[in-house]
């Protein structure tokens, strides 16, 4: 940029308006414009400062954003079909060509926001049930692109893991017992696609580490209350 031309731009354009800004006081003190000037005359200098202003903007346009800490976003037109307060969203892949998005809020809503091939958006009709409190975080278990889980908490410490089958179909499971308080955050303790713990945190301070251990780890107890939990039939869900 040509400092000394923007600097020269810029004079100018505030020394005209500086000019209108007299010229207007003039108007409102005595009622009349000055003299050998016309109300078309005071347009026509309007209208040329206005298009000085378009040009310096045309031609300085990334400096002055810049200098202005000016961002190029705006919002586009609001995207209907959730009807709670939302408090987390994850995407459903890390690849660069994701178009979809895990949406959670109150009342445990999920729903899955897609991109569609026009650019639009949309929140799927049905909500994900399974998740009876308010949602407050979701994370994946893992950054590879083909990670088909994520863990959501929320409030009460209700902690379960929400699943992507090969059909695309969500489902919840069983609560993940231990944690007091309400959940705020989930974090991964690593972001290599091997990670296996995760910090949560939420009310009161409250903070624990929350670790996948292997099978043999799990207690015969949490099986049991499991396979008591369960109204479907076993051995027909697993056979078919």
């Amino acid at each position: 940029m040509n400092c000394l031309q923007f600097q020269a731009d810029l004079n100018s354009y505030q020394d005209t308006l500086s000019h209108i800004e007299s010229i207007l006081d003039t108007i409102n003190q005595t009622g009349y414009l000055p003299n050998n000037m016309s109300a078309k005359d005071l347009d026509q200098l309007i209208a040329n400062n206005d298009q000085q202003l378009d040009e310096i903007i045309t031609n300085y346009k990334p400096e002055l954003c810049e200098h202005l800490k000016l961002l190029g976003f705006q919002y586009g037109p609001e995207i209907s079909g959730f009807d709670y307060h939302i408090s987390s969203i994850q995407p459903i892949s890390t690849a660069l060509d994701n178009n979809q998005w895990i949406v959670g809020g109150s009342k445990g809503m999920t729903k899955i926001l897609t991109k569609n091939p026009d650019g639009s958006f949309e929140f799927s009709a049905d909500n994900i049930s399974g998740f009876e409190n308010n949602i407050e975080s979701i994370q994946p278990f893992s950054t590879a692109s083909d990670n088909n889980q994520w863990i959501v908490g929320g409030d009460d410490g209700q902690t379960k893991i929400l699943t992507q089958d090969a059909n695309g179909n969500f489902t919840y499971s069983s609560k993940i017992s231990g944690f007091g308080k309400g959940i705020r955050s989930i974090q991964p303790v690593n972001i290599s696609q091997d990670n296996n713990q995760w910090i949560v945190t939420g009310d009161d301070g409250q903070t624990k580490i929350l670790t996948l251990c292997p099978l043999e780890n799990v207690e015969n107890n949490k099986i049991k209350q499991a396979l008591l939990g369960r109204k479907d039939n076993f051995y027909e869900s697993e056979t078919n």
